[in-house]
């Protein structure tokens, strides 16, 4: 089974980084609209991909690990100078964005609508 980890915010992104870099797993990385006291996301698109998302999760190995990273509130992601934004690793351009560490592979907003798409984004070149 994959496992599965959440940070909130880039520090603790970050440190969660490390941690999986150093069990040497293969990672998927779900940005998105940081979440209220009762789980809810405030960006709609965010909501709407993670049922998706997690399906298609679930049926990975567990050479895999998933880590779901809140970008902050709608005030900071849409700060140009958000370091999700700016960081030279990530230059993340929308939320939702899937992405597979240490590959060029990603999917942003709609395209992590589709189960296919998503499939598609984990398969071995």
């Amino acid at each position: 089974m994959v496992g599965k980890s959440k940070a909130e915010g880039f520090n603790e992104f970050s440190s969660k980084l490390a941690e999986i870099q150093a069990n040497n797993k293969k990672l998927i990385i779900l940005f998105s609209g940081s979440k209220d006291l009762e789980g809810k996301s405030w960006c709609p698109d965010c909501v709407t991909v993670e049922p998706v998302i997690e399906k298609v999760i679930n049926t990975l190995s567990d050479d895999f690990e998933f880590l779901y990273v809140g970008v902050g509130d709608k005030t900071s992601w849409k700060d140009p100078k958000c370091i999700f934004r700016t960081d030279e690793r990530l230059k993340l351009r929308f939320i939702p964005t899937l992405l597979y560490w240490g590959t060029s592979k990603r999917l942003e907003e709609d395209q992590c609508l589709d189960e296919e798409n998503i499939k598609m984004l984990f398969e071995e070149d």
